[in-house]
């Protein structure tokens, strides 16, 4: 949903706090509200200068925000730093529990669901199958978001705010959903969702929400061009380019797996070709290699499995590593050259075989890219672990909410702390 963000102003509210019979007029443009909460989000701590810079706001504005915010329970202050000389700092951080989002992550092999507070906390998360030899329908999704919404204290679902979808496909600009591991073709997926749970819900491709999270909360922050690789069912990237993530049109930028690595090879891709990268260097065709190298039986094995026999000197899975992880280098080492990266970031099942490629994708962009630039760019794992695409879904549910004039308002509502709990 589109809003422009410099016409709206709240008109002036009065709020009485209970039994501190406090009461405040004020005037508060939604323009800053979400400037400063931007900044605040991901950020952990910060102080008011620190805010004042960030926002490019000017001090008044941002006191101003920060005094409902702060009255309000959304920012908690948490103490005063020591000083010299001067006024002290205070310091400032979003009250973790002010605002919470339900996120799916649609995966290759099951959905998974999960419950995240505005610190970009997962709370809790389950996972549910797909249905055996059929499509994911739009109620199985909606069944395991009211799944978790069912479970949630009162207060919980009080300030829950909007649902974040992960998602591997294509999006049109209609907001019809091509993914071909659920079955579904041209799905108004939110609009769907929308009608059954009664909440906002916004959707992005699964390597923009890595990238995204990994910018704001991993080992990211602070840098303006890096690209994130994450392979796990499939193979995607998302790109950093000067402080900026790269969207291309209907959100395409990114589809990394499906760059033709080798004319000449014969493996079988998802997209109908042949050839391409992700049908080489993505965990169920690391699998698929294994298998056909020795005639195990792939309802036994996972890529991790063949990880381990690597390891211990198997030579076919040695040879599979050797393959996947020559060809991802050669991809990355090209991404290298056209991107100019600080920093490449590895994701998905790459973080369990960090040992294996690692070194064999450093290798690749020593040869083939050019030396000042595979020189400067370190390799990063990614420390958010497997839960980076719900981490990421909720920070798109969170920003996408501040440009959705009823989700803001939600988000800045005073919480009242009463003798019996928390209320909204």
């Amino acid at each position: 949903m589109e809003v422009n963000i410099n016409s709206i102003i709240w008109d002036a509210k009065e709020w009485v706090f209970g039994y501190n019979h406090f009461q405040m007029i004020a005037t508060v443009s939604d323009y800053w509200r979400r400037k400063v909460l931007s900044v605040l989000y991901g950020r952990g701590t910060t102080t008011r200068a620190e805010l004042v810079k960030a926002t490019a706001l000017n001090t008044a504005s941002v006191s101003l925000v920060l005094r409902e915010l702060i009255d309000f329970g959304v920012v908690q202050p948490l103490g005063k730093l020591n000083s010299s000389g001067g006024r002290k700092s205070e310091i400032l951080r979003l009250n973790p529990d002010a605002a919470y989002f339900l996120v799916v992550e649609l995966a290759g092999t099951r959905n998974r669901f999960g419950f995240v507070n505005l610190g970009g906390d997962v709370r809790f998360r389950w996972e549910q199958p797909f249905p055996e030899r059929s499509a994911v329908s739009i109620e199985h999704v909606a069944d395991g978001i009211h799944k978790i919404f069912d479970h949630l204290s009162s207060y919980e679902r009080s300030r829950t705010i909007s649902i974040g979808i992960s998602y591997t496909g294509y999006l049109t600009p209609e907001g019809e959903l091509t993914a071909v591991h659920l079955g579904w073709e041209k799905v108004p997926a939110a609009q769907l969702l929308e009608d059954r749970v009664q909440f906002p819900v916004f959707l992005a491709p699964d390597c923009y929400l890595k990238a995204l999270v990994e910018h704001s909360m991993g080992i990211a922050q602070g840098i303006g061009n890096y690209i994130f690789v994450s392979m796990d069912d499939g193979l995607g990237v998302g790109c950093y380019v000067d402080g900026h993530l790269l969207m291309g049109k209907h959100s395409m930028a990114g589809e990394f797996g499906h760059i033709t690595i080798d004319p000449a090879a014969t493996d079988p891709c998802t997209c109908g070709k042949v050839g391409c990268l992700e049908a080489i260097a993505s965990s169920p065709n690391i699998v698929r290699q294994y298998v056909r190298r020795t005639g195990a039986a792939p309802s036994t094995l996972s890529a991790f499995a063949v990880f381990d026999h690597a390891r211990n000197g198997d030579r076919a899975a040695m040879e599979v590593i050797d393959r996947v992880g020559g060809y991802l280098g050669l991809g990355i080492s090209q991404l290298v050259n056209l991107l100019a990266p600080e920093l490449i970031v590895l994701g998905g099942d790459l973080i369990e075989g960090e040992d294996l490629f690692v070194p064999r994708i450093r290798e690749q962009i020593s040869r083939h890219a050019l030396a000042p630039l595979a020189g400067s760019v370190a390799i990063e794992t990614s420390r958010l672990g497997q839960d980076i695409a719900l981490k990421g879904a909720a920070s798109l549910a969170f920003r996408q909410s501040l440009l959705h004039k009823a989700a803001l308002k939600a988000i800045c509502s005073p919480i009242l702390i009463f003798a019996g709990g928390a209320e909204a």
